[in-house]
């Protein structure tokens, strides 16, 4: 390029004065609505339109659904209320019919009774007025015989088998007291009467000398409680008697023997 030239455009652009061309001015492109039209689509707009396709398909489901609900909860009360604009409630509100009165019925006449037959007189034999046939009073129904009920006789005591009961001898070794052994022993002497009287209904035919031995361990509870001299259901009775604990705690630690011997029936 020449210096003219250079210089000629240099300056014209620092010496003009006024108006200078813009680029605007120079050059005209395509309208705003075209660029806008025409530009590649933006990732924010993409998101909008998805944005307003989900809000539009999340609002016609909550709509179909409600719908939906409602026409269930409501099918009763809307089928109720269709069925009565039928010509059949027009029929339904109109006044009920007044009953229709029934007949009375009709009045039987009374039969005609027969005249009597004519009475025939001056015949031997012919009464004029027959007696009555007496009815047969009913045979009466003879009353059954109460049949008493059968009594279980009473178990009699058998002969020479007595009740009494006698302690006949008390025996403790050991360091305790004999008499808080023998107050101890009362739930026993209760237990006996009863459990001798169940062995004389049993078949006890003799008088029986019982025995009764136990020892005190130091704990003061009972141990190898043994009963001998009668039946097994009279031991077992006695033996249950004795109580299992609370004797008195022998002094010396040890064990204490205790031996009570009964006749009963002597």
């Amino acid at each position: 390029m020449s210096r003219r030239t250079f210089d000629s455009e240099i300056g014209d652009v620092h010496e003009r004065r006024g108006d200078r061309p813009s680029f605007t001015n120079e050059f005209h492109g395509a309208s705003a609505s075209m660029i806008e039209r025409d530009r590649p689509p933006r990732i924010l707009d993409a998101g909008r339109r998805g944005r307003r396709l989900m809000g539009g398909i999340i609002l016609l489901s909550a709509v179909l659904i409600g719908g939906g609900w409602a026409v269930w909860y409501w099918s009763a009360p809307i089928g109720e209320w269709i069925a009565g604009l039928g010509p059949a409630a027009e029929d339904n509100t109109a006044e009920p019919a007044e009953p229709a009165v029934e007949p009375e019925p009709a009045v039987e006449p009374e039969p005609v009774q027969p005249d009597d037959p004519a009475k025939v007189f001056g015949i031997e034999g012919s009464p004029d007025d027959p007696a009555p046939t007496p009815v047969p009073e009913p045979t009466p129904v003879p009353e059954p015989t109460p049949v008493p009920e059968p009594t279980q006789p009473e178990p009699t005591q058998p002969s020479g088998v007595s009740t009494k009961i006698q302690t006949t001898a008390t025996q403790v070794s050991g360091q305790v007291s004999n008499a808080t052994v023998t107050n101890r022993l009362a739930p026993v002497e209760a237990a006996l009467p009863t459990c001798w009287a169940e062995a004389i209904k049993a078949g006890a035919t003799a008088s029986v000398d019982l025995e009764l031995s136990f020892q005190i361990r130091w704990s003061g509870r009972a141990n190898s409680v043994a009963v001998t001299g009668g039946s097994e259901a009279l031991n077992k009775c006695v033996r249950a008697a004795v109580p299992g604990s609370g004797w008195p705690m022998p002094r010396d630690g040890g064990d204490a023997k205790v031996t009570r011997r009964w006749t009963l029936g002597g």
